[in-house]
């Protein structure tokens, strides 16, 4: 009887443990002045910027990145920033190609979407998705990943952490 029991306890409790648990809530720059917030799983590493401006990186276990931080909410901040993350990307990967701009509403605040893609050192085509995001602080929250292409849990783990997006 208590195998009967049992089985379908480990089995509940097994699919609930591969599902990654949301960890923590990462408030940018940080706790106490957060001009934005996400939630993230707690098996991605974070590594904190140095300062503030600089990008906090996500590292998914797949191998997925998102990096996020804050620019001044000026024209040419959000220019300078999208030239720097092009730029990156050229540095970076092989043959980067990146969509044009498009407004789009991210909770009702005035957002860029920059996606395209390229090919990393090892061959591997890999899709960038790049945000900038005017926060009601004043400032712009510039968050960008990329995911290797086919890799589905990677791609739906950073999409949401997306999602879990929210403006102080």
């Amino acid at each position: 009887m208590k195998s009967l029991f049992l089985a379908p306890l480990l089995l509940a409790v097994s699919l609930f443990a591969a599902t990654p648990a949301i960890a923590a809530t990462l408030a940018y720059p940080g706790p106490d002045n957060a001009s934005f917030m996400i939630d993230h799983p707690k098996d991605w590493e974070v590594v904190p910027g140095e300062e503030v401006g600089d990008y906090v990186t996500l590292n998914g276990p797949t191998g997925v990145v998102l990096q996020l931080r804050t620019i001044p909410g000026t024209d040419s901040a959000m220019e300078d920033a999208i030239t720097a993350s092009a730029e990156y990307l050229n540095d970076t990967f092989k043959d980067v190609k990146l969509d044009e701009p498009k407004q789009i509403d991210e909770k009702g605040l005035t957002a860029l979407l920059v996606t395209g893609g390229g090919t990393d050192n090892e061959d591997q085509e890999v899709g960038f998705a790049m945000y900038y995001i005017a926060l009601n602080d004043g400032n712009i929250a510039e968050i960008w990943y990329a995911v290797i292409k086919g890799d589905e849990k990677g791609h739906a783990a950073a999409v949401k952490i997306l999602n879990s997006f929210r403006s102080s």
